[in-house]
């Protein structure tokens, strides 16, 4: 895949993250939002600090080729395939919520 390629496959990423965190009817007429989006993720890897407190988490949306996922730290979403990296800005509001989701799930550990 070429880098503009990368790019805007990570630009409909963004595009569909921001739809689910402004709510939207899906087509079965049912209200859906971020964590409808956030449950059906293929997996997440979370980082505490050193009072063992959730900071931050990285959400992987695709694997395989390519390797998407969403770095709540740096507030991007990032793309790998192969040797081609390419990251976007995801808005701080998006990504509290995020994190906002994943800090309940660790915090019910």
């Amino acid at each position: 895949m070429m880098n503009n390629e990368n790019r805007n496959y990570l630009l409909r990423v963004r595009e569909e993250i921001e739809e689910h965190y402004n709510g939207f009817e899906n087509e079965d007429g049912e209200e859906a939002g971020l964590y409808d989006y956030l449950s059906d993720v293929l997996d997440f890897g979370i980082t505490i600090n050193s009072r063992m407190e959730y900071s931050s988490c990285k959400v992987w949306i695709t694997l395989g080729g390519p390797n998407i996922w969403i770095d709540t730290a740096e507030r991007e979403i990032k793309l790998a395939w192969g040797g081609e990296r390419e990251s976007v800005y995801l808005d701080s509001d998006i990504c509290d919520e995020i994190d906002a989701y994943f800090e309940e799930l660790y915090n019910c550990r």
